[in-house]
């Protein structure tokens, strides 16, 4: 039964191909000529089986498809009473030729129209479904799913990727000052020229308000930084004006943005997000109207339970005392959770791989530090020493997690 739907599945999506109803509808053309040869029935009998033709060609090419097919269909009739002056019925058929003619067209044309329309009505819920109305973009339902999709991508095939957070500044003070008929256009002439200015593989959303989400595939985040600059230098070089609704409104459109690349700044579209929201947050407090990329450089996996970690706050001690529930952690550092205030800056971390019997010894910094609950601190280290013994373990623990 399973292969019969297989099949009956793949006979379906073919009549969605072009090239299979061209083929389809030549085919059953020249069997209709041929047919009509052998019983030699040019008149009503056999002739009007053509308008079932010209109904599929209008269904499928619409009114254009239709007057195509009334033609071809009308020449061969001509053709075969020009040549064929012995048939019984030939001067019947003649007779009836505008007859012919009319009922070919009115089938052509009002198929082919219904055909167009219905077309257009199908075109415009689907970018109704994919596309933001006001600015044209993606909308932000399929944005992340078109990151989803990038980043399983990016995943399989262990590619690096790019997403990047814009929001305009200053736009609260456009809509605030003139009114959010001035701040919709802006927006729209905005979105505009940010498709303009990207390139043809880079996926522009609206993320929402504001603010745009650009998705950078097979790209690394150095080189969407470039790509980026050279969209805010083309964008800003540009006075915004709206002549329809004021000829004295002009303004320069600056914007912030924050990027975050994967696997580098997350593995998922949430930590992706934000990782970039975050550098965004720097862009706008440091003056606006600049990009700023996420520093960190080291893949992270987040809550690796499998890896027993735990430190010494005493460099003489060799046996760790406090046992440690990880957050997550890199090739350069890691988050953990711990009951006790580690007041030390330094001190020594002893990890241990699911396949070793003894912990691997890493020299560990505080770096960062904030008292989750009461009971609770989490605190994040930098590997300040790394022997390279550790470092080919981690590596090869991140590509198994990872795969």
């Amino acid at each position: 039964m399973k292969p019969v739907l297989l099949v009956a599945n793949r006979i379906y999506r073919s009549f969605s191909e072009n090239w299979f109803r061209i083929t389809f509808l030549v085919l059953a053309t020249l069997v209709l000529i041929i047919v009509r040869s052998l019983l030699q029935s040019f008149g009503i009998s056999l002739g009007y089986l053509y308008i079932i033709l010209i109904y599929f060609a209008g269904i499928w090419f619409g009114i254009k498809g239709g007057l195509i097919m009334v033609f071809i269909s009308l020449s061969v009739f001509l053709f075969e009473v020009s040549i064929f002056q012995n048939w019984p019925f030939r001067d019947l058929a003649l007779k009836g030729a505008a007859i012919r003619l009319f009922i070919y067209a009115f089938v052509g044309l009002t198929v082919g129209y219904l055909s167009g329309r219905d077309q257009k009505v199908k075109e415009k819920l689907e970018k109704e479904a994919y596309y933001d109305g006001l600015t044209g973009c993606l909308n932000y339902r399929w944005l992340m799913h078109m990151l989803e999709k990038e980043i399983n991508r990016a995943s399989r095939y262990n590619l690096e990727m790019t997403i990047g957070i814009i929001d305009l500044d200053n736009f609260k003070e456009i809509n605030d000052r003139y009114g959010h008929i001035y701040g919709n256009a802006m927006l729209k002439s905005f979105s505009h020229m940010l498709c303009q200015n990207t390139r043809n593989l880079d996926i522009v959303g609206r993320y929402g308000g504001d603010e745009f989400l650009l998705i950078f595939p097979e790209t690394s985040i150095e080189q969407a930084c470039r790509v980026m600059g050279r969209v805010q230098e083309q964008i800003s070089r540009n006075r915004f004006t709206l002549p329809d609704l004021d000829e004295n409104f002009s303004y320069f459109i600056t914007f912030s943005a924050g990027l975050a690349s994967y696997p580098y700044n997350g593995l998922t579209k949430e930590e992706l997000i934000k990782a970039s929201d975050k550098s965004l947050y720097t862009a706008k407090n440091m003056g606006r109207h600049r990009i700023i990329a996420e520093k960190r450089k080291f893949v992270r996996i987040q809550h690796p339970e499998e890896l027993n970690i735990r430190i010494s706050e005493k460099e003489t001690s060799d046996e760790p005392k406090i046992t440690l529930k990880l957050s997550n952690i890199s090739r350069r550092g890691m988050s953990f959770f711990s009951h006790e205030n580690i007041k030390r800056k330094k001190f020594k971390c002893f990890l241990r791989f699911p396949e070793d019997k003894e912990p691997a010894e890493v020299q560990c910094q505080v770096v960062h530090k904030e008292k989750e609950n009461r009971d609770l601190y989490k605190i994040g280290v930098f590997f300040s020493e790394i022997p390279d013994k550790f470092d080919e373990k981690f590596s090869r623990y991140i590509s198994e997690a990872l795969s």
